[in-house]
């Protein structure tokens, strides 16, 4: 994949028992994980004020590219002198090794759970969460898909930071309606350009090309730093991919039965797929919705999870490499989800959800081909 920086040589440092730095309101930032706390154990020595980190009994946080949400779930112990948040509250937590802390969440509180057996629960959102219940009626015209999505993302305040090559012809209109949420209609529209969608750290909105990822952050090795791997190759999602489009013709509209085939075909054989999006009515943004589909069912042939001990760096839109695999399991791989996981048992542990990354590497290229 052209573009992408050198790999590290390995695998981040596990870190079983990380620095935490959580803020949330007015509450107290940063300690050691040490569920019901002595307060001597805090990073920052000796007595401290009382700090989120110093109270917390487990931490989750889940992400991954639209129309997924992320959420953050903290257990806290509900004892004396415990900080606490109300709804609506803003928070932002980073973990790492001592000195080296990464953010990883930014958000606001969006339920709280006062339970009978002395803890308390709460749970975090970005702005997914406010885009998956934002809804409007608005209808924008004359704009093209990129624009559409990043008109509807500024109603709320999020200003989208793009990567995306190539740009879309204008469409004459599209309609944003009550019957869906904003992110399920920015969700709709980037598949139509091949676009992926996600919130990082800051609480920012990232949209980027299917292949244009973030930075290269990791290589694990099997048998060294790999937990759990489960990789699936299947059979292919396509063969012959044809997008329909709407019956706008050379600038003009025309009545359905004089209008001439308006379609982009791309690849051939079983099986075939036959995607229908009225919005779109020129050649390139037909080849563009044929080529989007076709790259997302061949990425799919070989996906699957991981599981590898916790670091700050594995978020949505980065990408991986995996080695020493048996078969053809070798590779970069693109981080669609994460699941970040912090207790006593355990440890900081995070599992993956990939697909193949490099079209180049994996045979991508060649519409409906194993690899």
């Amino acid at each position: 994949m052209p573009g992408l920086p050198f790999f590290e040589e390995s695998a981040p440092q596990p870190i079983r028992a990380p620095a935490i730095k959580i803020s949330i309101g007015d509450g107290g930032e940063s300690g050691g994980f040490g569920g019901i706390v002595d307060a001597a154990t805090s990073l920052l020595g000796g007595p401290a004020a009382p700090s989120w980190a110093d109270y917390l009994i487990s931490f989750s946080l889940q992400q991954g590219f639209a129309p997924q949400v992320d959420v953050v779930d903290l257990l806290v112990s509900d004892s004396a002198g415990a900080p606490e948040a109300a709804l609506g509250d803003r928070g932002s937590i980073s973990m790492g090794g001592a000195g080296a802390l990464e953010a990883m969440f930014s958000g606001v509180v969006i339920a709280i759970e006062q339970r009978g057996d002395g803890m308390r629960r709460y749970q975090l959102a970005n702005g997914s969460h406010t885009l998956a219940q934002a809804r409007i009626n608005q209808s924008v015209t004359e704009m093209n898909i990129q624009d559409a999505i990043s008109f509807a993302a500024n109603e709320f305040s999020f200003s989208p930071n793009a990567n995306v090559s190539a740009t879309d012809d204008i469409l004459p209109q599209i309609v944003f309606n009550d019957a869906a949420s904003i992110w399920d209609h920015i969700t709709y529209l980037a598949k139509l350009r091949g676009i992926n969608l996600w919130f990082n750290a800051e609480d920012k909105l990232q949209m980027a090309d299917q292949l244009e990822q973030g930075d290269s952050v990791a290589t694990f090795t099997s048998g060294q730093d790999l937990l759990e791997v489960n990789l699936w190759q299947r059979s292919p999602h396509s063969g012959g991919v044809t997008a329909f489009g709407g019956d706008r013709i050379d600038g003009g509209f025309t009545l359905r039965k004089q209008a001439a085939p308006n379609r982009a075909e791309l690849g051939n054989g079983a099986p075939q797929r036959f995607y229908r999006d009225g919005l779109l009515q020129s050649p390139q943004d037909l080849s563009s919705r044929a080529e989007a589909a076709s790259l997302f069912g061949q990425r799919q042939t070989t996906a699957g999870e991981i599981l590898v001990s916790g670091s700050a760096t594995l978020s949505p839109g980065r990408v991986i490499e995996l080695t020493g695999l048996s078969g053809n399991g070798d590779g970069t791989y693109l981080i669609e989800s994460s699941h970040h996981s912090l207790d006593h048992l355990d440890g900081w542990r995070t599992r993956l959800g990939i697909s193949k990354a490099d079209a180049s590497a994996s045979g991508l290229n060649l519409l409906g081909g194993l690899f």
